[in-house]
């Protein structure tokens, strides 16, 4: 385990920064104002479309950079029922020259850094989604790889599913059941 700390030796006495109120409209008009501008878009599609369930926060779809995104939903084996604010992780996955997809599974390794690898938490319905992740292979992780934790797995051999996400593109792996507390 890694552990990175950042201290500021600076000691120079600082003026405080303007506060500037901004109402709501003003803001719609600056963001609009710099879509015109930029030819992009900045902030949230005005009518967002999802295959998401409409009750889950991630319902919203992100505009994606050049980075990948992965989305999922976790049940539990025994009930069915979604598993909640558990920790999911994605693991890098490393294989061999010239290793082909279908031999990853057994040719490639995954490695996990508690400090850098990307993580987030699943919502009330067991929905999680990592956006502006690198385009690579991974797999995921449910859990605390200190503690307790599972790995989205295929059959009876529970080997860990491994994921190739691409570069601007959304990779939704769908619903998976997995035992987990």
């Amino acid at each position: 385990m890694s552990l990175m700390i950042l201290v500021s030796c600076n000691t120079r006495q600082k003026e405080p920064l303007p506060n500037p109120t901004v109402t709501s409209s003003e803001a719609r008009t600056s963001v609009t104002e710099v879509n015109k501008k930029s030819g992009g878009s900045v902030g949230q599609p005005e009518s967002p479309v999802s295959p998401l369930a409409p009750e889950s926060p991630l319902a919203f779809v992100p505009t994606y950079g050049e980075g990948a995104s992965l989305r999922g939903r976790i049940l539990h084996t025994v009930t069915g029922q979604p598993i909640t604010n558990a920790v999911i992780r994605l693991a890098e996955v490393y294989c061999p020259e010239n290793t082909t997809p279908q031999d990853k599974e057994t040719d490639c390794f995954w490695t996990l850094s508690n400090s850098f690898s990307p993580s987030t938490f699943s919502d009330d319905n067991g929905y999680f989604q990592f956006d502006n992740i690198e385009a690579r292979d991974w797999v995921v992780i449910v859990g605390d790889m200190m503690t307790i934790y599972t790995f989205i797995t295929r059959g009876e051999q529970q080997k860990p599913i491994i994921w190739t996400t691409e570069s601007g593109k959304l990779l939704d792996i769908g619903e998976h059941a997995v035992s987990y507390p």
